[in-house]
């Protein structure tokens, strides 16, 4: 499972927000059945946008560490007076051979939307044939998730990866920094699909 928890501050509450997310980060990455976690942050107008992101290793895994209320982010009561827009998203990950060295990431990269479902199986293809083993051979790709949840007319999809630094990104797809990561051939399967460039908070954003 991929789990994506989203919510916005008011800039002068960053610091405070950022020292939050580092250690609940930390704490759910020290649980049993969890895969991965990161949170990122982006400047927007009008405040601070995070994405605390986490993968699990099948539903029960994350139920068991997250608790029963899914739907909400019993995580945040803490601060929740202080964020706003909060939503939570659960996806199904893709069957995926693991991809990425592991370590510490500086930027965090989400890419994700709607496919129509008379499209969303040409998707799954491209990833597993080709996407995945591009990408999994780019130097400092810390790590990376597929995520998928089927709607009425739709599956919504996200390609969720982590890298050691920006340049890295780069220098790994020059051409597609701001663009998705699929030949001009396939982009009609992702035209609905939006790119986000978050800067991951770390541990010492806590103080330890």
């Amino acid at each position: 499972m991929l789990r994506m928890v989203r919510c916005t501050t008011d800039r002068h509450r960053a610091s405070e927000i950022d020292a939050f997310f580092a250690r609940q980060v930390a704490r759910l990455r020290g649980l049993s059945g969890n895969v991965d976690g990161f949170v990122g942050r982006a400047e927007t107008d009008d405040g601070v946008a995070y994405a605390l992101v986490t993968a699990w290793a099948g539903f029960d895994a994350m139920q068991t560490a997250i608790g029963p209320d899914l739907v909400h982010a019993p995580l945040l009561e803490p601060v929740a007076e202080r964020l706003r827009d909060i939503t939570v998203e659960h996806l199904e990950r893709m069957d995926l051979p693991p991809r990425g060295s592991g370590g510490d990431a500086t930027v965090l990269r989400i890419y994700g939307g709607p496919i129509p479902h008379r499209q969303a199986e040409a998707f799954y293809q491209l990833t597993r044939e080709r996407a995945w083993d591009e990408v999994g051979r780019a130097q400092g790709l810390v790590a990376a998730h597929v995520g998928r949840r089927m709607a009425a007319d739709v599956d919504h999809v996200a390609l969720v990866t982590a890298w050691r630094t920006w340049d890295d990104l780069v220098r790994a797809f020059p051409n597609a920094v701001e663009r998705t990561l699929v030949p001009p051939d396939d982009e009609q399967l992702v035209k609905s699909m939006q790119i986000e460039h978050l800067r991951i908070v770390h541990p010492e954003a806590a103080g330890g």
